[in-house]
């Protein structure tokens, strides 16, 4: 799960820093700050969580701190929050870097960090990091355990049908796989397609730097008549940018090709963020409507199209019972920046 996963990759990334000799989480009044073998010691708080969308995100305060008590304060203190200070700052670095792919856990934003001394009862100094992490959320519709609207499973066992009912397990005696356990997604994509819905997530991309070349970040196949007459649409991205060289431009393209389209062409958005925008939130919220994709004129600069505009909208024909392609391009102004696709999705449900 999500929070345990993030609770462990932090304790890792602090052991590994070779500045700490615990690594605690929870309460802190729930630790024993009097036994001095603890120190030098990292506490892990979570302080909130958000979701948002496919992405969760914590916010976190680290506390990394040594003893004080029974020293000279001014002979070691420097040193204490000297190391304190490094340990944190290479937690900073790595998760900012996204060295942790393939399991997309990021720091995202810049942390705040607050010294302190003489700090609780044995006189403890270091310092504390405030900061957010986002990460991919690995929960399902129907793997929460809340399998009510998830469909049960018919198996067939030698001559006899059993229906599985959602979240249930049936051990099969004339079958090749023995045990199966239904969590209620095995058909679900079925009966989404017969009420005309569909959700087709857009994968985490690997990190984009080192070329201000256009380049494809993902692309998202949209089955033939999965897009229903009179629909709406929406297409959301969201996309974290690491350094403050260069803009990023992003596009959206819809096309029959295979491959992407260069150019504008093919273009149904854009959206060039600022030297200092950090998180981009990216979305579109087409209609479809006589074979035409209605949407926000695809040469109007914005980060998502949930305001008026005083521009017409584009109407664009495109022919639903064939495959499309969704294409989500971006352009670093500067080679030096990077940028990272946190998933997403397109979706009329």
């Amino acid at each position: 799960m999500s929070y345990f996963k993030l609770l462990d990759t932090l304790k890792a990334q602090l052991n590994a820093t070779n500045l700490i000799s615990t690594v605690t989480d929870g309460q802190i009044s729930d630790i024993d700050l009097a036994k001095q073998t603890l120190f030098p010691l990292a506490h892990i708080i979570v302080n909130s969580a958000t979701i948002e969308g496919k992405l969760q995100r914590f916010n976190v305060t680290i506390l990394a701190m040594d003893i004080l008590d029974g020293k000279e304060k001014y002979d070691v203190e420097p040193s204490i929050m000297n190391a304190m200070l490094q340990s944190l700052n290479r937690v900073y670095e790595i998760m900012t870097r996204g060295d942790l792919n393939p399991d997309y856990i990021m720091i995202d934003g810049s942390p705040t960090l607050e010294p302190f001394t003489d700090r609780f009862e044995n006189k403890l100094a270091g310092w504390a990091m405030t900061f957010d992490v986002a990460m991919m959320s690995e929960m399902t519709v129907c793997n929460t355990g809340f399998t009510s609207g998830c469909p049960n499973v018919t198996v067939t066992d030698g001559a006899t049908s059993v229906q599985v009912l959602a979240g249930g397990t049936y051990t099969c005696n004339s079958c090749s796989v023995t045990t199966g356990t239904n969590t209620g997604d095995e058909t679900k994509a079925s009966i989404e397609s017969k009420l005309g819905l569909f959700h087709i997530g857009i994968p985490t991309s690997a990190i984009l730097t080192g070329t201000t070349s256009p380049t494809q970040l993902a692309k998202i196949e949209i089955p033939a008549n999965s897009i229903n007459l009179q629909d709406s649409i929406r297409i959301y991205t969201p996309l974290k940018k690491i350094g403050g060289a260069g803009v990023i431009v992003f596009n959206y393209k819809l096309s029959t090709l295979s491959t992407m389209p260069s150019g504008t062409t093919a273009r149904i958005a854009t959206f060039t963020c600022a030297i200092n925008n950090l998180w981009i939130p990216m979305q579109r919220n087409p209609s479809y409507s006589g074979g035409d994709l209605i949407i926000l004129l695809s040469s109007v600069n914005v980060i998502n199209d949930l305001s008026v505009s005083p521009s017409a909208p584009s109407i664009i024909e495109i022919d639903r019972t064939v495959t499309q392609y969704l294409y989500i391009e971006a352009t670093l102004g500067n080679s030096g920046d990077s940028v990272y696709l946190l998933g997403g999705h397109i979706t009329n449900m």
